[in-house]
């Protein structure tokens, strides 16, 4: 019952005005962290831990899990370059949804144009926007899908009553394709 009594408390209208005000002031802090993310890799900070990257020292000392950790240290990194993005970021005006998405095509050229954009839509739409811009772009596509490539990841092993292990590594879509492979297999 005392749950209730405390959802009770508010309007919905209160509450919509707290939740937003409280987005804002995470937007915010999310900026100062990357702030703090992007000086700790410069400075190579995580070199004296014997990580091989901050991405790594991100995972170990913050809890953030390595692939994650990398688009951080991306995205700290490209702010440097997007002064209008960084400025709204830092006003809590931004999320780092909309950031991380606009920070893979946006330019000099195009920066005030995709802020503009960007405060006006809602997060799935900058990302839609932004990968039909990446798409557009043949060397940055090329790029990804290479990257994607590399990052590939196949092991077995065989134990001694003739079982086969198999651990493998790939993109959501790429996975859901061989498990329904193997399910139909199974049929």
């Amino acid at each position: 019952m005392t749950a209730l009594f405390k959802l009770s408390r508010r309007s919905l209208d209160e509450l919509e005005q707290e939740l937003v005000a409280h987005a804002q002031r995470i937007n915010a802090e999310e900026y100062a962290f990357l702030e703090l993310v992007r000086e700790f890799d410069i400075r190579q900070g995580w070199k004296a831990w014997q990580f091989n990257n901050c991405a790594e020292w991100l995972n170990m000392k913050c809890g953030i899990v390595v692939g994650t950790a990398r688009e951080k240290v991306r995205v700290a990194t490209a702010l440097l370059d997007l002064p209008g993005i960084s400025n709204a970021f830092e006003r809590g005006e931004l999320s780092y949804s909309k950031v991380r998405s606009l920070s893979r095509v946006a330019t000099a050229h195009n920066e005030a144009r995709l802020l503009e954009y960007a405060l006006g839509a809602t997060a799935d739409q900058v990302q839609q926007h932004c990968q039909r811009l990446r798409n557009a772009d043949r060397a940055a596509s090329t790029r990804d899908v290479n990257e994607i490539h590399r990052n590939r990841f196949l092991c077995r092993s065989v134990d001694g009553s003739g079982r086969m292990t198999i651990s493998v590594e790939l993109t959501e879509e790429a996975g859901l394709l061989v498990l329904a492979s193997l399910q139909g297999d199974q049929a």
